[in-house]
């Protein structure tokens, strides 16, 4: 019979060992897309055979693997486990008291990538990604919901019967929920005056790199390479401040904030993207005669050696831990 996907379901569990597929977890992430497929290579068989017809009969398989995007919507709970597995190390979470956790993750300092286990329910079969890699993610907002999309690739995916849906509940962010400030560093930006930003996105990119090797047609390993962080805002153009950024390349530090419910001890939920130093890229001024006049920004973090780091991501909930 015919089915829409809406009656699908994702499930993602962190591996203790790249590879080693892991049990299904707690975590079922609503989705609002998900293309994650099987992906095999034909190898051709186009020898002469004293005919015109350029492919013969024996073609057989060549590489496999697994890859796809996977769009949800940015809730301080379930989403954050794709943003762990982006940056690659999910740290060791710090209880505020209250049932109240701060988990902060970073970037992994080896080429050797976080990897998960997704079961992915097509209503039709079951599949499960294991050796399942974030190989770069985008998260981003204007005037609905905040979303992260993840593009991801994994060993070949093999036929599973785990899971159990269960339903999950939680705050979803909007573009009201979420503040940007920048500054000369870090400090600065938390203190400084959010900026009256109109669209907002930000990039993370692994350049991860599937390994084969001989005596296997599925992927053997999975390293991640160059680390990249770059984003894009526009803003409403009421001065010369951003324009100076970019003509004299002042660096600058960004905080984005978004916060979410109170959850005890007078503290609230939030995901909170510190970038400790970035360059405007390009800026692009729009000045229509019969619209809001704005900037559109294209940004590059760069490598911080004060603060050791380009990017890192803290998160606040009530979960202990997204690693058991």
């Amino acid at each position: 019979m015919a089915f829409i996907g809406r009656r699908g379901w994702v499930n993602i569990a962190l591996e203790t060992t790249p590879g080693v597929p892991a049990g299904p977890s707690d975590i079922y992430i609503p989705f609002i897309e998900c293309g994650l497929k099987e992906k095999m290579t034909p190898i051709a068989e186009v020898s002469a055979r004293g005919i015109r017809d350029e492919q013969g009969e024996n073609s057989v398989i060549g590489k496999k693997w697994g890859e796809g995007a996977l769009k949800v919507n940015l809730d301080p709970t379930f989403a954050p486990i794709l943003l762990g597995l982006a940056m690659g190390d999910f740290g060791t979470p710090v209880s505020e008291g209250s049932g109240v956790y701060t988990h902060t993750f970073t970037r992994k300092a080896d080429n050797t990538p976080k990897t998960a286990s997704l079961i992915f329910d097509r209503v039709v079969d079951r599949l499960l990604f294991p050796y399942l890699v974030v190989n770069s993610l985008e998260v981003s907002f204007s005037d609905g919901l905040a979303e992260v999309s993840a593009n991801c690739l994994s060993r070949f995916p093999v036929a599973s019967v785990s899971g159990t849906l269960a339903t999950v509940s939680g705050t979803l962010f909007t573009f009201k929920d979420a503040t940007i400030k920048m500054g000369a560093n870090l400090t600065e930006a938390e203190s400084a005056i959010p900026l009256k930003v109109r669209e907002f996105s930000l990039s993370i990119n692994n350049n991860a790199e599937l390994i084969y090797v001989i005596g296997n047609n599925d992927v053997d390993s999975i390293i991640v390479k160059d680390f990249g962080v770059s984003g894009h805002f526009s803003l409403l153009f009421e001065n010369t401040t951003q324009r100076d950024y970019y003509r004299n390349l002042t660096k600058r530090a960004m905080v984005i904030t978004l916060t979410g419910a109170g959850i005890g001890g007078g503290m609230n939920e939030f995901i909170k993207f510190r970038i400790a130093k970035l360059r405007f890229e390009d800026y692009s001024p729009s000045i229509p005669i019969n619209d809001v006049a704005t900037e559109g920004i294209d940004f590059v973090g760069e490598y911080s050696s004060s603060d050791a780091k380009t990017l890192d991501i803290q998160v606040r909930n009530k979960r202990s831990s997204y690693t058991s």
